[in-house]
């Protein structure tokens, strides 16, 4: 803006207070080309737009200088939706309104499907698929995108328990048991190693739609997409509960086996009570040997089809998203389920097999509890 007198001469070192309709204004005015075209040039590109090392205020004051003029930049995310906005300068008592008409650029991230807990299995297992959409508009009006588009997701694990006794036993933010599909009907296979902190799958780099599964549940996602130079808005979706949210603790540090009653065990962790009925004869409730296959967990001990639904190849893996460490081929998890007159089974998280013992310690055996 340049200010003159009543005989149209220039004022320079006048102060000059602006508002703009509830837009941000910059601190401080960048220094300006000398011709006056590039200075028409620059006012205009600039006009709608904020350097980042520049403070954001609602009101400034600006102080003309030798050529009369002050140069005032608004923050283009704050330009409202009709790219219509009034700004007002005031010189002591003498005040003007000016309209100007700008365009806003945005970009606008939706979500469908993939709502919905999947603690049971979908037509797909244990998995859900979003389908995430872009769209660029101007001053409102959808536009085409027509430069290069790329996504970025950050995750959050809200529903499940962590720490070193948690379901989930990775940091929070972790990417594992996420992947890029092609579409919402893709099935997640069920041999996936899931020991990476990221999104498995290609990168849907220059797409505008594009489907993330997800095998873990329990999690929030905060997608951005940046496209034709702009990047859009935060934009949030969480999935529902999944087959780990059965489970409330995972313990991975071996436990003596059962036999050895006397001695902390499995049992005793997830029921908090002492397990008395090892000796045929010796409980009411079971006076003879056990039955192959009867569930003995009282009543928080998972059974081997528990430990199945998030295991690798008899599921998705889930367990392995979730870093229940140590899934080699002597690694097992304490079910409830009996093997024989008094042993249990004992499930692999790496390929779902089991495996019934009496003394289950000497295979480094694990176990999880199921929620009370």
């Amino acid at each position: 803006f340049r200010v003159v007198n009543g005989f149209d001469e220039i004022m320079s070192g006048q102060t000059v207070y602006v508002t703009a309709d509830g837009m941000y204004l910059a601190e401080v005015a960048p220094p300006r080309p000398a011709s006056p075209l590039a200075r028409a040039a620059q006012w205009l590109d600039d006009l709608l737009s904020v350097r980042a090392a520049h403070a954001a205020f609602l009101s400034r004051s600006y102080v003309t200088d030798g050529r009369g003029e002050i140069l005032v930049e608004l923050d283009k995310d704050t330009l409202p939706y009709n790219g219509v906005v009034t700004v007002t300068a005031r010189i002591g008592e003498n005040e003007q309104t000016f309209t100007l008409n700008g365009q806003r650029n945005d970009l606008r991230v939706t979500f469908s499907g993939g709502d919905g807990d999947f603690t049971t299995p979908g037509p797909q297992g244990y998995q859900k698929v979003v389908r995430m959409t872009v769209k660029r508009y101007v001053n409102d009006v959808e536009q085409p995108v027509t430069g290069n588009v790329s996504w970025e997701v950050d995750s959050e694990i809200t529903g499940l328990s962590t720490g070193t006794d948690g379901v989930w036993r990775r940091d929070k933010n972790a990417l594992n048991g996420l992947m890029w599909v092609d579409d919402a009907t893709y099935v997640v296979p069920s041999d996936g190693s899931w020991h990476l902190d990221e999104i498995e799958g290609q990168a849907p780099d220059n797409k505008t739609t594009v489907y993330l599964a997800d095998i873990v549940g329990s999690r929030k996602i905060t997608v951005t997409v940046t496209a034709d130079g702009i990047t859009s808005p935060e934009t949030t979706f969480t999935f529902g509960a999944g087959p780990l949210s059965v489970f409330r603790f995972v313990q991975t540090t071996p436990l003596l086996p059962w036999a050895n009653s006397n001695e902390p065990n499995a049992y005793r962790a997830c029921n908090d009570t002492p397990f008395d009925h090892l000796t045929p004869g010796s409980d009411p409730l079971y006076p003879d040997n056990w039955t192959e296959g009867q569930y003995v967990g009282g009543p928080n001990m998972p059974t081997r089809e528990h430990y199945k639904t998030v295991a690798r190849l008899t599921s998705k893996g889930a367990a392995l998203a979730a870093g229940w460490a140590n899934v080699g081929p002597s690694y097992y998890f304490w079910s409830g389920d009996a093997y024989k007159e008094r042993g249990v089974f004992g499930v692999r998280m790496d390929n779902g097999g089991n495996q019934g013992s009496f003394h289950l310690a000497t295979e480094n055996q694990a176990f999880a509890c199921l929620k009370q």
